[in-house]
């Protein structure tokens, strides 16, 4: 499959995965992002796993063929990391999950814009797609 031309269902999820990236992001605009402030903020801490963890879901949501296409996330960490988070709570690394939030949620960030951006313009030279 190519890239633009991702199922209906695929798109969707990944504007979902989009939003609770940017979600990540106010939170640290809000709040900062140095260690000692997320280690000592609970409301931070707390808006960041929310949103990870629907991060999480919506992967698993997503088609073998994105996953595939995609190879610059590691999916299968990122659906790990619902898991995780739900079953493991109150032993979460902190440290850990703002490392996360600030190297990999831009990255995923980013990818996430790439495929939305890329769908719009194979949208507009090919017309709508029949997998839709």
């Amino acid at each position: 499959m190519t890239e633009g031309s991702y199922s209906k269902h695929d798109r969707e999820n990944i504007r979902i995965i989009l939003k609770h990236c940017e979600e990540i992001e106010y939170f640290i605009r809000l709040y900062g992002s140095d260690e000692e402030e997320f280690e000592g903020n609970p409301s931070l801490q707390c808006g960041c796993v929310v949103h990870l963890m629907q991060i999480g879901e919506h992967v698993k949501r997503l088609s073998p063929e994105i996953r595939n296409d995609r190879e610059e996330i590691d999916w299968k960490d990122a659906a790990g990391l619902r898991d995780i988070i739900a079953h493991q709570y109150e032993d979460l690394n902190y440290s850990w999950i703002r490392k996360t939030v600030l190297n990999r949620i831009p990255v995923l960030k980013d990818v996430c814009q790439s495929i939305l951006d890329d769908d719009k313009t194979s949208v507009s030279t090919n017309g709508p797609s029949d997998s839709d």
